[in-house]
């Protein structure tokens, strides 16, 4: 097999080729069912030819799979050692991931449908990118509580109502009929504004450089105090000021 460093633009072209109609394959069929040969049939070329590419099904999918999967990983990472503040880091963050999944929406959905069948290896790749964006989003999170920018609710169970809005995308999202960024607005609006810092009458806390997470949760949970203290205030003077039955 030629490796991909020494290959002319005409033979990288063809390579690309082979990784797209082996997708298209996997999508039809299943990963597991799917040979060489018949890729090599997709594209009428000789089985002899598809080796000068790929040595085995294995070497073809972690090219696909395992190559996706490091790409994404590079563009997150560049965004986490930008100088960016915690909210529009984490907005930056998950406009690229909706844009990673539309992007490649048949290898994502590939991703969470047959991630069973993939070689081990390869399926490594695939879960630690998941692992990965999940740790990326919660680590800004947690950035942001200490800065006094998000509220202090537990980061864990706050990343996952959050990532689970953007990973069910493979179960409904329609290219052609969906917007990718209509949605990624939309869902990183929900999200953000669920997790940010309010004060008791709604506006944005006045927040300090030496602020630090136990004066933010003890702002937070004082908020949540009044909050609820108003709502039962209400409760009794509406009972207080009914009307009293009249005697019969």
């Amino acid at each position: 097999m030629t490796t991909e460093q020494s290959m002319t633009g005409r033979q990288r072209l063809m390579r690309q080729e082979i990784m797209k109609a082996a997708l298209k394959l996997f999508e039809q069929n299943s990963v597991s069912s799917v040979t060489l040969s018949q890729v090599a049939r997709e594209l009428d070329l000789t089985k002899a030819a598809l080796y000068h590419y790929f040595d085995t099904k294995e070497d073809l999918l972690r090219s696909i799979f395992a190559g996706w999967a490091a790409s994404c990983r590079e563009e997150l990472e560049a965004i986490l050692a930008s100088p960016l503040e915690p909210e529009e880091m984490l907005r930056q963050i998950l406009r690229t991931h909706v844009r990673q999944i539309t992007s490649e929406f048949s290898l994502y959905v590939l991703s969470v449908r047959t991630e069973a069948e993939l070689p081990e290896q390869v399926r490594r790749e695939v879960r630690s990118l998941k692992r990965d964006t999940d740790m990326f989003i919660r680590d800004v999170i947690v950035r942001g509580q200490r800065e006094g920018v998000f509220q202090p609710v537990d980061s864990r169970l706050a990343e996952l109502a959050g990532i689970g809005m953007f990973n069910w995308m493979w179960r409904w999202y329609r290219p052609g009929r969906d917007d990718p960024e209509a949605i990624a607005e939309l869902f990183i609006r929900i999200f953000i504004e669920g997790i940010r810092m309010r004060t008791h009458n709604g506006s944005e806390p006045d927040r300090t450089a030496s602020q630090k997470l136990p004066a933010v949760a003890a702002e937070y949970h004082a908020s949540e105090i009044r909050y609820h203290t108003d709502m039962l205030q209400r409760l009794v003077d509406a009972t207080q000021t009914e009307p009293a039955q009249e005697k019969v």
